[in-house]
């Protein structure tokens, strides 16, 4: 007599939810022109996170820059040394629709390298 094999467990393919925490963090900016361009409305959320630290507070996360809003999302500091080096780029030269890619682009290049690699020569 042959002895019955063990019946297989089924294991359904379902991914284990994530917690809210376990969530990377999403930044929401939402702008939009109105009056032919003349006025601005935008909203942000206004949450900070660095690593396991949260705080809501009131903080805009947009600069105006000339007759420009940017809005943003990261680290506020790492923003205004990007505004910065933005500075440096522009060499006061007014930005425009042809220019603010690439002045923008230059000057997020120019902070990146300019920001220290851990391990990598003195500190």
């Amino acid at each position: 007599m042959i002895s019955p094999r063990p019946l297989r467990q089924f294991k359904p393919n379902v991914r284990k939810p994530q917690r809210l925490w376990e969530k990377p963090p999403v930044t929401v900016c939402i702008a939009a022109a109105c009056d032919e361009g003349t006025k601005v409305v935008c909203a942000t959320d206004g949450l900070l996170s660095y690593g396991p630290v949260t705080a809501d507070n009131l903080l805009s996360k947009f600069i105006w820059l000339d007759d420009w809003l940017c809005m943003f999302a990261g680290n506020p500091a790492n923003v205004e040394m990007t505004m910065e080096a933005l500075h440096d780029v522009t060499n006061g030269a007014k930005l425009t629709r042809a220019n603010i890619k690439k002045m923008f682009l230059a000057a997020y290049r120019k902070r990146q390298g300019e920001w220290p690699v851990q391990g990598v020569g003195p500190v």
